[in-house]
């Protein structure tokens, strides 16, 4: 059995030289990089970013959308895109229609651009609402990652 030292436990930082144990399937241990070990783990994911409505579908009689950004990995969907209000936006509204649906209503925080304020944000079966009133010309930016599934993929 071999000897070694623990020097320190502490917290610290996790560097690409870092090294793991890890065991093959007769329990042989071996070592590797975090490097390494993050090329493993991220080769096999699939991102595909699109910048239009290919992948999400986003519309609104309130107003206008624009910049949108979306990726779709395994059960998760990430998007940004900008909204600007051409009609007021009621509080609990849904303002925007959707393709995608959330498991699960998911809340997030959005940046109002025209006040500098948080707007609170409410992704619900194939809808976003907005929780905060929109004036006219108001307008926020979006950019999350929620996980959904999509209704036309």
């Amino acid at each position: 059995m071999a000897n070694f030292t623990i020097n320190s436990l502490g917290t610290t930082a996790i560097k690409e030289t870092d090294n793991f144990i890890k065991s093959d399937t007769n329990g042989a241990l071996s070592k590797i990089s975090f490097a390494d070990l993050k090329n493993e783990v991220q080769k096999d994911v699939k991102i595909n970013f699109v910048n239009d409505n290919n992948l999400i579908k986003l519309t609104s009689d309130y107003g206008s959308i624009s910049n949108l950004y979306c990726s779709k990995f395994g059960p998760f969907i990430a998007i940004a895109f900008e909204f600007i209000a051409s009609k007021q936006t009621p509080g609990f509204q849904d303002v925007i229609s959707t393709n995608f649906s959330p498991y699960g209503q998911q809340s997030i925080t959005g940046y109002e651009m025209s006040k500098n304020t948080a707007v609170n944000i409410v992704f619900k079966s194939k809808s976003i609402q907005f929780r905060n009133t929109l004036a006219v010309g108001e307008g926020i930016a979006i950019s999350c990652v929620i996980p959904a599934f999509m209704d036309v993929l």
